[in-house]
């Protein structure tokens, strides 16, 4: 006997509209809708084969080049980028299956006062796992402090690796330059701030805590 279809059960239907609770993509159950941002919709999912609670974004890129950046993403295996466990298409989206990381975006976490060091642990992780990305030949697109959690351990990881649609600049296994561009203007500023610590009375020494969170914008 045949078991009833739900709106939305079947991930390659392309008809189907927008995920619903109980509505499954591979192994993962979807729970209830999380957040709407730029890159897609994400949702709070569980694994029940592994007992792992996930999340699901249905992104808004579409077309074969965002389906190819997404499996990619699933080669990179980093303690400093947010994992991504599967990928593949629901109609005419793209979703992936990636942890559900406890957390604060480091926009936020540079709000708060932090020793230097700290800081500096932060960036650095954030540096590794964008080196890691482009080692498996992926560029974040659009990177900003927004785009790095910072975990309860003080881990920073990277995530919202954005999926370009057909008529998008290719941004699979090319030159990061932009990227790096990016990047570097975030490390000089910071440098620059933590250059500067004598004119604010701090020292490496005596740990004071620093308050970044005029220094980045929010993205």
């Amino acid at each position: 006997m045949d078991q009833p279809r739900h709106p939305g059960d079947d991930p390659t239907d392309a008809s189907a509209g927008p995920l619903v609770p109980g509505a499954r993509l591979g192994r993962s159950f979807v729970i209830r809708e999380l957040e709407e941002g730029p890159s897609g919709v994400r949702y709070a999912a569980y694994d029940p084969e592994l007992d792992r609670r996930l999340v699901v974004e249905l992104s808004h890129g579409a077309g074969s080049r965002a389906l190819r950046e997404a499996r990619a993403m699933t080669r990179v295996s980093h303690p400093n980028v947010v994992a991504v466990h599967d990928a593949g298409t629901r109609g005419d989206k793209v979703y992936r299956v990636m942890d559900a990381v406890e957390g604060t975006r480091l926009t936020q976490w540079l709000a708060q006062p932090r020793d230097w060091r700290e800081i500096v642990q932060v960036f650095l992780g954030a540096g590794e796992g964008l080196y890691a990305a482009h080692e498996a030949g992926l560029v974040h697109g659009d990177f900003a402090p927004g785009k790095v959690i910072v975990t309860p351990g003080g881990v920073a990881k990277v995530t919202d690796f954005g999926l370009s649609s057909e008529g998008d600049e290719p941004s699979l296994s090319q030159a990061p330059a932009q990227e790096e561009e990016r990047v570097d203007a975030l490390i000089d500023e910071l440098a620059g701030f933590l250059g500067g610590l004598g004119d604010f009375g701090g020292s490496g020494d005596e740990g004071g805590g620093l308050g970044l969170g005029g220094l980045f914008g929010a993205d």
